[in-house]
């Protein structure tokens, strides 16, 4: 892993973030921030963190990344303080049974998942608040690859049925398509955008800057029972018994694990997604060759959405792994 001696961690409070941020400090990092929604968890988590570690390298900082007002401020605050992010670790993550649209209208899955990152990212591009070499990963998930693509949503029909892509994207950031909301299918289908997402900021970062989409693998204890049906919600405590011991999962440890070998990825490999390797849910990390994590139509598409409905646009030109210069989308 290179070396990292800023991180900040997107919902860091718990689960694979909080243990990301662990093992950044037992690493050598020498500034953690812990980027969280909720202050008094956030706070907690600091004070927990301090305590493993034996090092008082953690900081708190309040963001609710499924808001565009707040991940900008929480970009606005680090850019004034002069801050140089070595690591930015796109970690926080939402789902939810019934659709719910947040107060600036997006779909809540993704305005998690996805949205609020875009902002926070870009902003902090564009303020010089990233290090020269930074390194920025974002968190995908086993639910986009093969062995679930039935999950995913049918974009070519969301195509025809907003009358382009470009159309469909913005449909879908507003939670408008598909008219029929499936919690697990709109998960997926935000873990799918990290990945094109991903493929496009590539094009646009400074030279030197890679960004991946990175999954930690099967890591059933990060998962909130609450938040499942009935029918997947009486199954997990078999699951994450049996699970791990048949080798089909692994710790949360091994989850965050992969976060920070995301880190040390070549820049050549830039906009690339990472995973475990083929038909297995965890194991050393591999770069992904599925042709439906390079449709180049889509990840255009998720882009020009995002900085259309947001406002929040890269407004440098940036030079690819390829070479080849791409210009802003706006």
């Amino acid at each position: 892993m290179k070396t990292i001696h800023t991180a900040l961690v997107t919902g860091a409070n718990s689960g694979l973030g909080f243990e990301a941020a662990a093992q950044l400090a037992e690493q050598g990092a020498s500034r953690v921030i812990l980027a969280c929604r909720n202050p008094t968890k956030a706070a907690a988590a600091a004070q927990a963190l301090r305590e493993r570690t034996g090092r008082d390298v953690f900081e708190v900082e309040v963001v609710d990344v499924s808001e565009v007002a707040s991940a900008s401020a929480l970009a606005a605050r680090l850019v004034r303080a002069g801050t140089k992010i070595d690591y930015l670790l796109l970690n926080a993550s939402n789902d939810s049974l019934e659709r719910v649209i947040t107060e600036g209208g997006y779909e809540l899955t993704l305005a998690t998942n996805l949205v609020g990152h875009h902002v926070l990212t870009v902003d902090l591009v564009e303020g010089g608040a990233l290090a020269a070499g930074a390194r920025i990963v974002i968190s995908t998930s086993e639910v986009v690859r093969r062995l679930v693509h039935d999950r995913l949503y049918d974009y070519d029909r969301l195509a025809e049925d907003a009358g382009s892509v470009r159309s469909a994207a913005v449909e879908v950031v507003r939670g408008r398509l598909p008219r029929k909301h499936a919690m697990m299918s709109a998960y997926s289908n935000a873990k799918m955008w990290a990945v094109w997402w991903a493929l496009e900021l590539s094009r646009r970062l400074p030279e030197g800057m890679a960004v991946f989409a990175v999954s930690p693998g099967v890591v059933p204890h990060t998962r909130d029972p609450k938040t499942l049906p009935w029918s997947i919600r009486s199954m997990m405590p078999l699951y994450r018994v049996l699970a791990p011991l048949l080798g089909a999962a692994w710790s949360v440890s091994d989850g965050a694990r992969q976060y920070l070998e995301g880190a040390g990825l070549p820049v050549s490999e830039s906009g690339a997604f990472y995973g475990a390797p083929p038909r297995r849910g965890i194991g050393k990390l591999e770069r992904q060759t599925d042709d439906h994590y390079d449709n180049e139509p889509w990840a255009a598409a998720v882009w020009a959405a995002l900085t259309r409905e947001t406002g929040h646009a890269l407004h440098r030109s940036g030079t690819g792994p390829s070479g080849r210069r791409s210009s802003p989308v706006h």
